[in-house]
């Protein structure tokens, strides 16, 4: 699970960015995914949902489909927004 969500520091000065939408099932596990895959040395990814949900089904076939064979989908599939995280984005 992301640093940013288990309450552990981040060790390095990269920017923390936040996908946040409502159930955390679809678009925002995508948008992390791409930002990790795309630019995952520059920045630390994560995403969260207002009501978190299950993993949307078509989600990792998308992602199949674009390509990230590899990507982990789902890694934050319960993971709630604070205002108390620490995001610079």
């Amino acid at each position: 699970m992301n640093s940013q969500l288990t309450g552990e520091s981040v060790s390095d000065e990269k920017p923390v960015v936040l996908f946040l939408c409502t159930r955390n099932s679809a678009r925002s596990q995508i948008a992390e995914a791409w930002l990790h895959e795309l630019a995952g040395d520059r920045f630390h990814a994560t995403s969260a949902g207002l009501v978190p949900a299950e993993i949307h089904p078509l989600t990792n076939q998308v992602m199949q489909r674009l390509a990230f064979l590899s990507m982990n989908i789902g890694r934050n599939p319960s993971a709630s927004f604070s205002v108390a995280w620490p995001f610079d984005t």
